[in-house]
């Protein structure tokens, strides 16, 4: 899931590791207006739970919230 802020960030985020019947890693990238990746990859070991997905959302000052 990709969502962009009113500063043109972009925030990518995905799971990694899930399967059928079973959870994993949450991951994230911010990417600045450029599209330059700003920071490493970050992760949450064992953040997403068995069934669960990932999502994020743009709040109006600019900041991202992630949602597992």
């Amino acid at each position: 899931m990709a969502v962009a802020n009113s500063r043109g960030q972009v925030l990518l985020v995905w799971n990694e590791g899930t399967g059928w019947n079973q959870g994993g890693d949450l991951a994230w990238q911010l990417f600045d207006a450029e599209n330059n990746p700003q920071g490493p990859i970050g992760r949450r070991r064992g953040a997403i739970p068995i069934w669960g997905s990932a999502g994020a959302a743009a709040m109006p000052n600019g900041r991202f919230v992630l949602v597992y």
